[in-house]
């Protein structure tokens, strides 16, 4: 009898352990589900970084480097997609292009006495600067860009996510 006992003990804990797994399995997968947004960052920083060094290595004048930058920031709008607010700031402090997605809300610049903003769909719009810094408004998370000598390539991109805002830079 006594053997009877434990294997209904047994089958007890089994059962327990198969119920907990599947739970707590399921649990992580949830916690998985966090927005793929810090990949994309991660993603972002190297390419752009071998970006800047190929318009180096090449010696681009400051069209072709534009036309590079630019093909590069539409690369990554059409990978974060159009359900995220977007902008990429690029350029050399004699020209500056500012190409975007707004999803939601909008994103506001000012740049010395240019200022206007988005509000719907994608937007590229070109600039002589007036000032070496940018302000960048997104849904009112305000961020601030120095347009160095040489060539730039900033972004900021605002995803919402369960109602909670991520932004990377």
């Amino acid at each position: 009898m006594k053997k009877k006992g434990q294997f209904y003990l047994i089958a007890v804990v089994i059962l327990i352990a198969i119920f907990l797994g599947v739970l707590i399995v399921n649990n992580s997968i949830k916690k998985s589900e966090n927005p793929s947004i810090y990949d994309l960052e991660k993603e972002i920083k190297i390419e752009k970084g071998k970006v800047l060094d190929y318009i180096a290595n090449n010696n681009l004048d400051s069209t072709n480097s534009l036309i590079v930058m630019t093909n590069f920031s539409n690369i990554y709008l059409d990978k974060i997609g159009d359900n995220k607010n977007s902008v990429f700031i690029i350029g050399d402090p004699s020209y500056i292009r500012l190409i975007g997605n707004v999803y939601s809300g909008f994103i506001n610049y000012s740049f010395g006495n240019a200022k206007g903003g988005y509000m719907d769909g994608t937007f590229e719009e070109d600039f002589i600067p007036e000032a070496d810094e940018i302000l960048i408004d997104i849904n009112g998370h305000n961020f601030s860009y120095n347009i160095n000598s040489g060539q730039n390539i900033y972004y900021t991109i605002e995803h919402i996510y369960n109602d909670e805002v991520y932004i990377i830079r």
